[in-house]
């Protein structure tokens, strides 16, 4: 079957649904990965799927110094770009 990566930043309660989902799709015979925050691998490893870490985490977002460099790194462009036109 097929190979699917499923992908999340937030709080439980974003990632949550995509494990109901994951279970879903591994119950039909599908190979699931996350790439999510690394507070996760714990919770995500133990329900049997493959973990890969994304950045930044959801520590760096409580960090104020971390903000203002993650908001000014070049990732968040086209958010900038999107925003200027709405």
């Amino acid at each position: 079957m097929s190979r699917i990566v499923l992908t999340t930043i937030g709080s439980f309660g974003d990632l949550h649904p995509k494990i109901a989902i994951a279970l879903e799709l591994r119950r039909r015979g599908h190979d699931v990965v996350f790439a999510t925050h690394r507070e996760y691998q714990v919770k995500i490893e133990a329900l049997g799927f493959e973990f890969h870490r994304m950045r930044p985490d959801n520590t760096a977002l409580n960090d104020p110094q971390e903000m203002e460099r993650i908001i000014e790194c070049q990732a968040f462009s086209v958010t900038r770009q999107l925003d200027s036109r709405v």
